[in-house]
């Protein structure tokens, strides 16, 4: 497993056991979790590996339906991030957790990706998360540039 992996499954393991009963992974790509959920829903804009396909500014669940949401490299990809954290706050039940992980606004992984059209500081996506209704429990830069920025959050409000 490369060190970003590493990093990734390190923060999922931090969500509480009771709230990993339901997991949807947003834009999972090839990285799953099913070992450390009960239930993992797979999610993605296009198929890969993924149980469901469809857009994450829209998720196709009911209020309250997951423990945890894992979005790892999804915000960097929407102008509508606002839209995007609305949605994960809406299908976490009470007090459930969101996981994620973006590129860092002077990293080079802003450039290594014409499809990375938002970056961020801490602050910035700390008070993102702050504004739909989020408090953040731990955050760092990762990678050996420090390229990305990975948070585990918790739903305090809805």
């Amino acid at each position: 497993m490369n060190p970003s992996a590493e990093k990734k499954r390190e923060y999922v393991e931090m969500i509480p056991p009771a709230f990993r009963d339901a997991c949807l992974n947003v834009r999972c790509g090839d990285l799953r979790f099913s070992d450390l959920c009960r239930v993992e829903i797979g999610f993605d804009i296009e198929r890969r590996s993924a149980d469901l396909v469809a857009d994450f500014h829209l998720l196709p669940f009911r209020d309250g339906s997951f423990g945890a949401v894992i979005a790892y490299d999804v915000l960097e990809h929407t102008t509508k991030y606002g839209l995007v954290l609305e949605e994960v706050h809406r299908v976490l039940r009470k007090n459930g957790y969101l996981v994620l992980s973006t590129v860092y606004t002077q990293g080079y992984a802003v450039h290594a990706d014409p499809q990375h059209v938002h970056c961020y500081t801490e602050e910035l996506l700390r008070r993102a998360l702050a504004r739909h209704g989020f408090r953040v429990l731990r955050m760092e830069r990762y990678c050996p540039e420090g390229d990305n920025i990975i948070a585990l959050a918790k739903k305090i409000s809805g």
